[in-house]
C-alpha cells in the first residue's frame, strides 16, 4: 500500500511504527493510499486532533486509531499503559477516538469542499489497533469486527484480513450497495485535498529586490574598506 509520508524519521510509538511497516507491505496496487499522522483541524469538542491513519481506498476512507501498550476498562474509565510504565486515565478511549475523527473528517470534506464533488458516495468507517494485546471483548460500544488486535499485527496477511472486514463491516452498516464507493479520480482528488504537494517561492520582484539590496550593501561596504585603505596610506605617508 503507498503511503504518505513514505518514510518516517521518528514515529510517535512502536505500535505506530509497527502498523506503518504492515501498511506498507500490502499488496493492494495503487487502489490505497495511507496517510501517516494527518492534523484534523476541525472537531466536535477538540481544538485540533491527529488522525494517526486515513486509509483512502475503493470503497471510502477509513480513521485508524492505533494504541500500544497495556489498556483496561472499568467503570466507564480507561487505563493506558504506554511503554514507559506510565498509566493515561480518560474517559474518551480508542473507540471514541476513531469515531469523532471520522466523523470531524467528513464533516471537513462536505463543508469545506462538499462530497457532492465525488462520483459516488464513499463509505467511512472507523478501526481501533491493539497490535500488543490480544482482545476478546465484543460488546455495542467496542464491535469486535472493528479491533485488530495482537493477532492481527503479526503479519501483513492477517492485518489485510482485517482491513476486508473492517470494509465489509461499514459497507453493511448502512447498507452500501454498487453505488457506493471512490474512484481513481475521486482517490485522486481526495489525497490532493487531504495531503497536497505544496512547492511555493517569492515572487521574482521580490527576490531581484533583495539581490539588489545585498548588491548595494556590498558596495557600501567595499567604499568604506577603500576609505579605510587610504586613510590608513595617508597617515604613513
Amino acid at each position: 500500500m503507498k503511503q504518505i509520508p513514505s518514510t518516517v524519521f521518528k514515529f510517535p510509538s512502536k505500535a505506530e511504527e509497527q502498523v506503518f511497516n504492515l501498511l506498507s507491505n500490502l499488496d493492494l496496487g495503487n487502489e490505497w493510499v495511507a496517510l501517516h499522522s494527518l492534523n484534523c483541524s476541525e472537531h466536535a469538542y477538540k481544538q485540533w486532533c491527529e488522525i494517526d491513519f486515513l486509509l483512502v481506498g475503493t470503497e471510502g476512507i477509513y480513521v485508524l486509531e492505533v494504541k500500544g501498550g497495556g489498556i483496561s476498562y472499568e467503570g466507564g474509565l480507561w487505563h493506558h499503559v504506554n511503554r514507559y510504565g506510565k498509566t493515561n486515565v480518560n474517559t474518551e478511549g480508542p473507540f471514541n477516538q476513531a469515531k469523532s475523527a471520522r466523523f470531524a473528517i467528513e464533516t471537513i470534506l462536505n463543508e469545506k469542499f462538499g462530497l457532492s464533488v465525488f462520483e459516488k458516495k464513499p463509505v467511512f468507517g472507523f478501526g481501533v489497533v491493539f497490535p500488543d494485546i490480544p482482545w476478546k471483548v465484543d460488546t455495542p460500544e467496542m464491535p469486535r469486527e472493528i479491533v485488530a488486535d495482537s493477532t492481527q499485527c503479526v503479519s501483513p496477511h492477517q492485518f489485510e484480513k482485517y482491513l476486508t472486514g473492517l470494509r465489509s463491516y461499514w459497507k453493511k452498516k448502512k447498507k452500501f450497495g454498487s453505488e457506493a464507493g471512490l474512484t481513481a479520480s475521486d482517490r485522486k482528488r481526495l489525497v490532493h485535498i487531504l495531503r497536497p504537494n505544496v512547492d511555493l517561492y517569492p515572487p521574482f520582484t521580490l527576490r531581484l529586490g533583495q539581490v539588489t539590496q545585498q548588491m548595494q550593501t556590498l558596495t557600501e561596504e567595499q567604499f568604506e574598506r577603500l576609505d579605510m585603505i587610504e586613510a590608513n596610506r595617508q597617515a604613513i605617508i
